[in-house]
């Protein structure tokens, strides 16, 4: 059975032992530290079996850049493909997509007043800065529901034998959807380089939502963000108002995608054991956690609104 909640708080507490590719925290500010020690294999720096894996991870998600979770996973051996190609078919047939979309829109969200192009352009976006803004929106908007979704089903079958196999796909294979190709993103920007206003700037926008407590800087959203300081601040600006709201539709949006994964889980073939299935386990957790991707499903879903078509 998949553990109790205070359980899963405690594991997911618990540290990642860094690897080859790990970041250490190399500055703070007040106090706190800004770099993680999450292992990564850069997409500059992979062999080709895993720089084949992670081209076929941005084919299939219709997305420019290989997310943190996977270029995680990379560092364990084997782990990569083993989780990959047992979730790719949820992926490739669309049954992902109507539980993502309902991550997306839970209740309660709140509607930010949409921003106007004067207050843009005054918050530093040009045209060429806000196509890049709506191509950073748009990625982590596609893939945090789907990847949350299929993550959390492959940490539900690593935690518990108990599943039954169903005798028959309850989703037939159909053509995946038709979703648009989103344009290249800007390089995530290291924290440790940005001006102290700025980085204050990314950590809040970080935190907005979450429950009170030390952090580091691992997100790709503020860390993107922050090529443009101004549109960053705006950013946080709205959503301190909301922050009450945004913690409840974060914290609904985790557990509800717990409720739909462990339905996905079903469908996975048993992992069996591997000599890093506890490591690979335990950074699932960690990634899973409400202050990881959950976090930013409601966030971006907040300033897409706000920001229009």
């Amino acid at each position: 059975m998949r553990a109790s909640r205070a359980g899963l708080i405690a594991l997911e507490r618990q540290r990642i032992t860094p690897g080859p590719f790990a970041r250490t925290c190399v500055h703070s500010i007040d106090g706190c530290p800004i770099l993680d020690d999450i292992a990564s294999i850069p997409e500059t720096a992979a062999d080709d079996a895993t720089a084949e894996l992670y081209a076929d991870i941005r084919h299939t998600l219709r997305v420019p850049v290989t997310n943190l979770v996977w270029r995680h996973l990379a560092t364990f051996d084997g782990a990569l493909a083993r989780v990959w190609h047992g979730v790719k078919p949820l992926y490739l047939d669309g049954r992902l997509d109507a539980d993502a979309a309902a991550l997306r829109s839970p209740p309660g969200l709140p509607r930010l007043p949409p921003w106007d192009r004067a207050v843009l352009r005054s918050a530093g976006l040009d045209e060429a800065a806000l196509a890049s803004v709506r191509n950073i929106f748009a990625n982590y908007d596609a893939t945090n529901p789907r990847n949350l979704l299929a993550l959390m089903a492959v940490l539900a079958r690593l935690e518990s034998d108990d599943f039954v196999p169903r005798n028959a796909p309850a989703h037939p294979a159909a053509p995946p959807p038709a979703i648009p190709r989103i344009g290249p993103l800007p390089p995530l920007l290291d924290p440790a380089s940005l001006r102290p206003a700025v980085l204050r700037a990314a950590m809040r926008l970080n935190d907005i939502g979450l429950p009170p407590g030390e952090r580091a800087l691992v997100a790709g959203v503020p860390r993107h963000l922050a090529h443009w300081p101004g549109f960053l601040a705006l950013c946080v600006d709205s959503l301190e108002p909301v922050a009450d709201e945004l913690r409840c539709s974060i914290r609904f949006v985790h557990e509800d995608a717990w409720r739909r994964a462990r339905g996905f889980a079903v469908d996975l073939a048993p992992p069996g054991d591997f000599a890093q299935r506890e490591a690979v386990a335990a950074a699932l957790r960690r990634f899973t956690s409400i202050e990881f991707i959950a976090n930013y499903i409601p966030k971006v879903r907040v300033l897409m609104g706000a920001l229009g078509g």
